[in-house]
């Protein structure tokens, strides 16, 4: 059967803008859960009683000493890394 093109190219964009759709919506979802990390994995100052200086440490991040992380933790630095 031969199609005549503005039936198939109107097939096509139909495709594509689902697909425009689900591709948006991935990335809506993606950053709503980076957000959510983020939200978890906050900056505050802190005092190394060490070295008696004030640092940044992360809310979200510990060591297996009971330590806190230093800012910024592993998971900022990989979510920036990720989206830069």
């Amino acid at each position: 059967m031969i199609r005549n093109d503005q039936s198939g190219n109107a097939e096509k964009a139909a495709h594509f803008a689902e697909q425009s759709r689900h591709f948006a919506e991935q990335s809506r979802q993606a950053n709503a859960a980076i957000a959510r990390v983020r939200a978890v994995h906050v900056p505050i100052d802190a005092l190394n009683v060490r070295a008696n200086v004030e640092q940044k440490v992360c809310t979200g991040c510990g060591t297996d000493d009971g330590n806190w992380q230093t800012w910024p933790c592993p998971t900022e630095r990989a979510i920036t890394e990720a989206t830069s």
